[in-house]
């Protein structure tokens, strides 16, 4: 790997180019389309997490910390990880993370239900002192020296966990009024609302102007806000992939200072109609797609705030499968909302059923979600290579003979 990108400073292979460049002036195109995707750089990295991740540090705090670095983050992390971990061994070799099925990421109320011990973002409302027994109590093959330097980093860095501070003061006032006022029962919820309106190309944290605080929530988009609820019983909430904080509220390790990740309106640069009117210039606005963003944030870059994202070992490994789980969902719930786009109605059975000209109500045939071919591993993906191994193609000189491959 000792070819970089023009536009974006990324390794590559030289078999990696385009197929239309040569090898003196090589161009790629899977990292940064040309120039086309900017992101800004990762922030430094805290000088207490670069010492545990230094790989040639002598420290046994610091070899420890890597080989439990999941744990961890599992810790200190602001919302869960919802997903079957498969943990069979097939083998040997490297640490390999396996998941079974859907992969969400997901948050409880402000404060615990009755009974109930604080974990993930109830800890941040909590004495930071309180908060580290609670973390001791639960993880107690941790060394508690690196929980509370790391505790006390994320406090001091982690943008969100200012943010949690005001919206939890927001609950404690909305529901101080609500008593006062003789209704004590109603829902207190509090929304950290990502405004759209700000310059989406430079997103690095997270700022008063780009997130706050909505009570009521009259002008935010339900779907990509983050919603804090006071107290609710037995309920998490699961986050939108949308949102900019998806990754940096649980992956705090790799993204100590809570930069923003990425979200559905992350524009591409050199778009057309950026001569032309307002309204012009946002219809024609192409934006990053998920996989563009992963993809350009996986290319290994020479720098020492990228370094930091590749020295997070088994963490890391967690992060690529969330990444992916993250992508191929959000693929699957474009397809189910386009089923009309891909003519999905000539294969469900809906066509033939009504053709038959029978009592047979077409509410009974139920829905079926129809995945198209470009969808790998769907059945229309398997049939179409099971057409292509059994083409019969004709033997080269003797026409009376065919070949099947």
């Amino acid at each position: 790997m000792t070819h970089k990108c023009t536009f974006c400073n990324a390794i590559h292979f030289i078999n990696e180019r385009e197929y239309n460049s040569s090898k003196l002036r090589p161009q790629f195109m899977k990292c940064c389309s040309r120039g086309r995707i900017q992101l800004p750089s990762f922030q430094a990295v805290p000088h207490v997490l670069a010492q545990l991740l230094h790989r040639n540090s002598a420290n046994p705090d610091a070899r420890h910390f890597r080989e439990n670095i999941q744990q961890y983050n599992h810790a200190l992390s602001f919302v869960s990880l919802g997903a079957k971990k498969d943990d069979r061994v097939e083998g040997g070799g490297v640490y390999s993370f396996r998941i079974q099925g859907a992969l969400h990421h997901r948050y409880g109320p402000a404060r615990p239900a009755e009974g109930k011990a604080p974990s993930y973002n109830q800890l941040y409302f909590l004495d930071p002192q309180v908060a580290k027994l609670e973390r001791e109590r639960r993880n107690p093959n941790l060394k508690p020296q690196i929980l509370w330097e790391l505790g006390e980093m994320l406090r001091e860095t982690h943008a969100y966990a200012n943010l949690y501070q005001h919206a939890f003061q927001v609950l404690q006032d909305q529901e101080r009024q609500n008593q006062e006022a003789g209704q004590p029962n109603e829902v207190v919820e509090v929304r950290l609302h990502f405004d759209p309106k700000t310059d989406q190309r430079r997103y690095n944290l997270p700022t008063a102007e780009e997130v706050a605080v909505v009570l009521p929530n009259t002008l935010s988009n339900k779907r990509r806000d983050f919603v804090v609820h006071n107290r609710t019983e037995g309920h998490l909430t699961i986050m939108s992939t949308g949102d900019p904080a998806y990754m940096s509220l649980h992956y705090v390790l790799i993204f100590p200072s809570g930069e923003h990740g990425w979200h559905y309106q992350i524009p591409k640069v050199g778009e057309a109609g950026e001569d032309g009117d307002q309204e012009q210039r946002r219809s024609s606005t192409q934006y990053v797609t998920e996989m563009e963003y992963y993809r350009y944030r996986l290319h290994f870059r020479d720098l020492p705030w990228v370094l930091h994202l590749f020295r997070c070992g088994r963490l890391f490994q967690q992060f690529i499968v969330d990444a992916w789980a993250s992508v191929e969902q959000d693929r699957l719930h474009w397809i189910e909302l386009n089923q009309k786009t891909i003519r999905a109605e000539l294969y469900n059975g809906l066509v033939d059923a009504a053709s038959r000209n029978d009592d047979r109500s077409l509410t009974d045939i139920g829905r079926r979600i129809i995945l198209p071919a470009t969808f790998v591993s769907s059945t229309r993906y398997m049939y179409q290579l099971y057409q292509d191994s059994m083409a019969i193609v004709r033997w080269a000189g003797r026409p009376d003979i065919f070949l099947t491959l």
